[in-house]
């Protein structure tokens, strides 16, 4: 930085001695060096440095504009505010990798979603659909019986032969008939006997005699 000083051609002596006859410092003389020591004194420390605040209007070397314009985007700790920042210019490290993440994490959750999209994109299998994201990589399931709203349709009904195991009750048809029919005795000394239906499907049987 420079500041504003006289020229040097006031700071020459001209016409006031610096000694007398007797080689003894003249009063004007110590005059004006006590006036310069108290002058640095003010502005400068033991070791030349400037120690008074520096005018905004001061000059940084091969810049026009005063200092206070200069450092009017600087905060108490040195860090550039947002206003001294061009966006539109190309910087080093302007990607989001590089801006600490609010609250969950967007960034890096939006970061991973495009990791896994472009690495590993999901396959295209038939009936499945994605979960969620994990280390970078598509989760995929497929869905079940109660995520899926509606009913069935005859059509969509797989042959009751290729079922496990034997039908129950439930899965026959309601428009059989249930009853129990009693069968007459065939001897004197008999009894009746019976057959039960249910939904149409005969359940039960007690032989007569």
């Amino acid at each position: 930085m420079t500041t504003t000083l006289k020229p040097a051609s006031s700071l020459v002596i001209t016409r006031v001695p610096l000694v007398d006859s007797n080689g003894m410092a003249t009063w004007n003389a110590l005059k004006i060096f006590q006036d310069w020591d108290t002058k640095l004194q003010n502005g400068l420390n033991q070791l030349g440095q400037i120690t008074q605040s520096i005018p905004a209007a001061t000059q940084v070397v091969g810049r026009t504009e005063g200092i206070g314009t200069t450092l009017q985007n600087i905060d108490a700790t040195g860090k550039i505010l947002a206003a001294g920042i061009d966006f539109a210019r190309a910087y080093a490290n302007k990607d989001t990798d590089h801006i600490a993440d609010g609250t969950g994490s967007p960034l890096a959750g939006g970061k991973a979603a495009e990791i896994a999209l472009v690495s590993s994109a999901p396959v295209p299998l038939a009936s499945h659909w994605l979960t969620g994201i994990v280390s970078g990589t598509f989760q995929q399931s497929q869905p079940r019986f109660t995520d899926v709203a509606g009913v069935a349709t005859a059509a969509q009904i797989p042959d009751l032969s290729s079922l496990n195991g034997q039908i129950n009750l439930l899965q026959l048809p309601s428009a059989g008939l249930t009853v129990t029919i009693t069968t007459a005795k065939l001897t004197v000394g008999g009894v009746n006997g019976s057959m039960t239906f249910q939904n149409g499907i005969l359940t039960g049987q007690v032989q007569a005699t």
